[in-house]
Parts: structure tokens; C-alpha cells; sequence
């Protein structure tokens, strides 16, 4: 809503000529999302295909929820 409202007004528009409207309403909310991210990363608990594997059926493709990553066993290993 902030972009829209800044581009609208213009270049010489209020949030476009003052900055703490940006650090407000853009970089504030970003700083949460940030933090999280940097204590708990989605990779974790997605896996190496994002959760999702795609699976070939007769000329269709269907999306296929994935569990965790399954680790060879040593005596598999070569």
C-alpha cells in the first residue's frame, strides 16, 4: 500500500521526499520477518525439492507432498 500511494503522488510527493515514511511503513515490518528467518530457516523443514516433488503420471504431472530427506546407511554407501 505504501508503493502505491508513493508512486502515485509522485517524485515530488510527500513519501518520496521524506525518508522516515520509508523506514516506517518498509523497513519496519521487514525487521520481524528478518529476525525469524534468521533463527528458524525454511530449508530446514522444506527439504531439497521445497516440500513439493513433481511426479510424471501417463502425460499429466501431479505435485506430490515429500516427507525428510532419507540418509544412505553405511553398508549402502559404496
Amino acid at each position: 500500500m505504501y508503493r502505491v500511494i508513493e508512486f502515485a503522488l509522485g517524485i515530488d510527493g510527500y513519501p518520496f521526499t521524506h525518508e522516515w515514511m520509508f523506514y516506517f511503513f518498509e523497513a519496519l515490518p521487514m525487521l520481524p520477518a528478518i529476525s525469524v528467518f534468521c533463527v528458524v530457516h525454511p530449508a530446514k523443514y522444506l527439504g531439497s525439492k521445497g516440500g513439493l516433488e513433481k511426479v510424471s503420471e501417463e502425460g499429466g504431472a501431479e505435485l506430490v507432498e515429500t516427507g525428510r530427506r532419507h540418509r544412505r546407511r553405511r553398508s549402502d554407501r559404496k
